[in-house]
């Protein structure tokens, strides 16, 4: 199961606000999430390895990009796809990378997996139409320097999800109306544990940046959001918090990949 959820992971991705700029979010349409929790003495070996598989790949052109986030001792890789008939390319594409690296790809591979207590992935789909892209976004990145990455996960109760996708367009209405510089992308996870809920994306310079930009967020007394941050918890079971600053050294992303 990792190894497929991995050929998903190598796609595309622009779940991070790659073109904050743009109109709205571009093709493709999935994004996949594979977690690692890596066991503690052996995290200097694994971010080693996947430099080396970043480098290695660079020299190669493969074929699928991807990035890379760490928060403690879990990795998290991510990426996009058109389609699931993807899958069935996967193999044959790392079995010919292989052979043309003369077996370095494999081998690395291999010094990956010793590393790894526990994975995790999921699937999601991208939903443009309940994110929110400013003309002028308070923070672009252009992939070559770390950034920090939050994501918060909504997880929606049974029968409540017409009513969550309702307060979810709510807040893109409000961030538009309000003209609010602050992009995030809204994601719905179809494959995974607890499968219903949203996801929301967002990214600053750093943990210092984005935690004042939450900060004055949270401290907006207009009576709309008010009422709409009221109407939450009526439709959730919970929100979970995940974080990660951006390794540029351990992720592809050749020129063009966003483009």
């Amino acid at each position: 199961m990792r190894t497929l959820m991995f050929g998903l992971i190598i796609s595309t991705w622009a779940l991070v606000g790659v073109v904050a700029a743009a109109e709205e979010v571009p093709q493709p349409r999935f994004s996949a999430v594979v977690e690692d929790d890596i066991m503690t003495a052996r995290l200097e070996t694994y971010m080693k390895t996947k430099v080396a598989v970043a480098k290695l790949r660079a020299q190669y052109a493969f074929e699928f990009p991807y990035l890379t986030f760490v928060q403690d001792f879990r990795v998290t890789t991510v990426g996009l796809f058109d389609n699931f008939a993807q899958l069935d390319d996967f193999r044959r594409n790392m079995a010919a990378l292989n052979e043309k690296t003369g077996g370095k790809s494999k081998q690395l591979d291999t010094q990956i997996a010793p590393c790894i207590r526990r994975t995790s992935s999921s699937i999601n789909l991208t939903r443009s139409d309940l994110t929110y892209l400013p003309k002028e976004p308070t923070f672009l990145h252009d992939f070559s320097q770390p950034y920090y990455l939050s994501v918060d996960i909504y997880h929606i109760k049974p029968g409540k999800y017409d009513e969550a996708q309702s307060l979810a367009k709510k807040f893109k209405e409000f961030s538009e109306k309000k003209d609010s510089p602050n992009a995030y992308f809204v994601y719905e996870r179809i494959i995974g544990q607890d499968k219903s809920a949203f996801i929301v994306v967002a990214s600053a310079k750093d943990k210092a940046a984005f935690v004042k930009r939450e900060k004055e967020i949270q401290d907006d007394s207009d009576p709309e959001f008010l009422k709409m941050r009221a109407e939450i918890s009526r439709v959730l079971t919970k929100i979970e918090r995940k974080e990660g600053t951006f390794v540029p050294d351990a992720s592809y992303v050749p020129y063009g990949t966003f483009e």
